[in-house]
This record gives structure tokens, sequence and C-alpha cells, in this order.
């Protein structure tokens, strides 16, 4: 009788590790968040994440050159204001900014309703060029019929257009696949594959009566939040002739041309060596729906085994070779195939568009933050160890993270490449803190009578 259900796959002391931080992370929502009011004064808000990234054996640490250093920190992003007073959408042409997500069905996908929502707070406070598109996937034993859930009710209420939606491909992908730990969640991130579709066939009607742009489209996953409004096209910059093809900042501010990406911009990947991390994508809407058909024949080749699923399949499709002829033939911008670390897409400075907590602080305020390794119910997990007095200082950032899976307490590390800067710790307390602050204006807006 004492048994809990868990999802298939997860490891009874996982669940239990997750269960641990999501009690604390209720908790310091429960503290932070407004209480019905649609007045928020964020001034006022001072979390137990904010105290600890304040305390000085959090910001100043000893670096490589074994000298203590006081850490930089993230400007604060989330303005004091008004849930009747956001920012109203811009004039002129917008760009579509889209999330896919599979409708919650067990413990795993449902912690991601709160990536949602935040990410959705943080756009309409700070990124009105944005048009919201939400693809919310069903599985066949969901009924798209059914009458919206708290999530999206409340999507709508903040202006997003809600598709409720079948992934087109479900059938091809294998069942072992679709039944695996991460399967259900994975349903919605093989969403982003449906983007050119939708946005080129079923939304076409609104992307033309809102003056929306129809060539390029943004595409997050939903655990991003924005901190500064999309640019335009052309103040877009790419990565090009970076050493050994790694990007970084001193070869990446060459600006995108009007016909450019050719098929799409994208972040890195720490987990692989010379990876594409999908989880932000500027997409061509018309290339990547001429490829569409011989990508997922791709998958279906190779019975869809692909490392990070979607990512995984993206990636090994636009990089071979094949895909240069392509382009060359229809005219389309490239690289040449004799750089190294060749690939069809585009990369561009993460510190700029996919900045994460685990890098160092950027020089200037991103564009928008990925929870991309760890994710807020980690950074819970670690403040609860802080608060038990059970966090070694002495060790490294990295190290110390490590500790707390050894002690059986936190996840640990996600992957023996992963660096993480010893500013980290407060970087991610800051970030975690403006998380909870986004969850309270989610809140104010579900409870406004209009927005």
């Amino acid at each position: 009788a004492r048994l809990r259900k868990r999802p298939v796959g997860l490891p009874l002391r996982t669940m239990r590790r997750r269960r641990a931080a999501m009690r604390w992370l209720l908790l310091l929502i429960t503290s932070a968040a407004a209480s019905n009011s649609s007045i928020l004064n964020w001034h006022s808000i001072h979390t137990n994440a904010t105290r600890w990234a304040n305390d000085k054996r959090v910001n100043i640490r000893t670096l490589k050159n074994q000298q203590q250093h006081e850490c930089a920190r993230i400007k604060p992003f989330v303005p004091p204001t008004t849930t009747t007073a956001l920012p109203p959408p811009v004039e002129g042409r917008r760009v579509a900014w889209f999330m896919s997500m599979s409708k919650p069905d067990d413990e795993v996908s449902a912690t991601y309703v709160d990536f949602a929502r935040a990410a959705t707070a943080s756009a309409r406070l700070n990124a009105p060029t944005l048009y919201p598109f939400f693809l919310y996937t069903f599985l066949p034993h969901q009924d798209v019929e059914e009458p919206d859930d708290r999530l999206v009710r409340f999507l709508k209420r903040a202006g997003t257009h809600v598709l409720k939606w079948r992934l087109s491909f479900y059938a091809d992908i294998p069942l072992k696949i679709r039944k695996s730990k991460q399967g259900h969640v994975s349903v919605g991130a093989f969403g982003r594959l449906d983007v050119p579709l939708v946005a080129a066939t079923v939304l076409k009607p609104i992307f033309e009566q809102h003056n929306i742009d129809k060539t390029y489209v943004l595409y997050t996953d939903t655990d991003v939040i924005f901190a500064r409004d999309w640019p335009a096209h052309n103040q877009l910059t790419v990565c090009r002739g970076c050493p050994r093809g790694w990007p970084n900042p001193k070869c990446c501010k060459h600006p995108l041309k009007d016909d450019e990406p050719a098929v799409f911009l994208a972040g890195t990947e720490v987990f692989s060596i010379w990876g594409l991390n999908s989880g932000v994508m500027y997409m061509n809407v018309p290339r990547m729906l001429a490829d569409r058909g011989n990508l997922l024949d791709w998958g279906n080749e190779k019975a869809w085994q692909f490392m990070m699923y979607d990512q995984g399949m993206l990636e090994t499709f636009y990089r071979q070779k094949v895909r240069a002829e392509e382009l060359r033939r229809d005219k389309a911008p490239f690289r040449d195939v004799s750089e190294g670390n060749w690939h069809a897409w585009e990369s561009f400075d993460d510190l700029k568009y996919n900045a994460r907590g685990f890098m160092r602080v950027p020089p200037e305020q991103p564009y928008l933050w990925h929870w991309h390794g760890f994710k807020p119910y980690d950074v819970a997990c670690w403040l609860s160890v802080l608060e038990r007095d059970r966090w070694h200082f002495e060790d490294s950032v990295r190290d110390a993270i490590q500790r707390t899976k050894k002690e059986k307490l936190c996840r640990g590390l996600l992957g023996p490449r992963m660096v993480v800067h010893e500013c980290s710790l407060a970087m991610y307390l800051d970030l975690y803190a403006s998380h909870l602050q986004l969850l309270a204006v989610a809140d104010a807006l579900a409870s406004e009578k209009r927005v």
C-alpha cells in the first residue's frame, strides 16, 4: 500500500531526489509569489536563492590563477510592473516564436509546465517583437477535443496561439522509443520537426493576418527565459571562420544576410564533441519544409536510433555532405565543405542567444537564457543542500555539485565533458530567483480577468 507509481524506466532513487527537489521548489514558489494581486513589486520578493547568491562563500571564488575573484552577477531582467501594463506588441513585422511540448500524463512531463509558464511570462515582459505559438502535442490516447487544461488557459490568457496537435510522424517512431524513459517528453521535443509544416500550412492565415515573417521563425524548448527582445533579422550575428569550426565570441560577429541562414541557426551542445544544441533554433521555413521528406526518411533508415532523439537526428542529417550539393543546386548560401567540423546549419554565439548557467557570465545581457543541462529543480535541490549546511564550499563548484550525487542528495553532473565555471552556483541561484519571479508573473496573469 505504501508503493507509489513512478514513470516506467526511472529508478526509485532518482524519483525520490526529484520529489525532494520539487518539494523545495513548491515551498520557495509559495513564499515568493504575489498572492492574487495584479500589482507585483519584484524588489520586495526576497528568496532564499537571492540570499545565498549574495553569500561571499558563493560569489567570491578561487579561479584557475589561484586568486580569489568576485563573480560578475546577472543584471536583473524581470522588471517591476503590473500585469495590466505589460509591453504591448510592437508595430510592424513580427517574428513567430514556437514552443512544443507533449501534454503531460506523468510526473516527468508535468515538470515542464512551469518551464513553459516562465518562458511565456518572460516573453510578455521582455520580448514584445515575438508572436507566441504553442504546439501542444497529444498522444493517441489523449483527446484533443477535451476542455482546455490549466496550462492552455494560461497560455491563451497570456496572448499565445495554442495549437493542439498530433505529431504528424508519430506512427513512424518505434514503440520502444515512445515507451522509453524520456519517450513522452521527447514526443513533445519531436514537435519542432513539425514547426515548418505547421507554419507554412495550418497557421498561414494567422501569419498573413498579423504580419508575421513567413520565411524565418524562432523555435525554443520550453526551458528558456527571455531577458531582452529578440533582435531583427539583420541584427542577428552568425559565427564564421572559427578555429576548428568551434564557435567563440571573437568569430561570431558576422551580420546575418537577408537569405541566411540557409537552413537554421542554432547553439552548441556540451554533452558531445562538436555537437548541435537544438533548444534554440532560428529556422528557414521553406528550406526545412523542402528537406522534411528526406529528414523523415533518414529517421526511418536509422530506425530512429539517435543520441538525444530529434536533436541527434537533425545533427546527423545536416552533417551529410549531400546537403551541400542540394544547397548549391538551389543557389542557397552554405559553408564550404572543406571547413573543419562541417555542417549545413549555422552557429550563433551561445553567450548571446543560448546562454547557460554553467558558462561564464556573459559580458552583456543575453537575449535569452536556456536551462540546458541543469534545470530549476536541480537548483532547488542545491538550495536545500545549502540550507542544510551540507554544501562543500572548499571544493570547486563542479566537484561540489558532483558530491551532492555521491551523497545521494541531487543529480550531480550530467556528463563527463561538462565544464562548470566557478561562478556558476551564484549565476544559477540568480537565474532561479528570476524563474520564481516569472512564475509569480504567470500566476498573476492567470488570475487577471483579462490580459
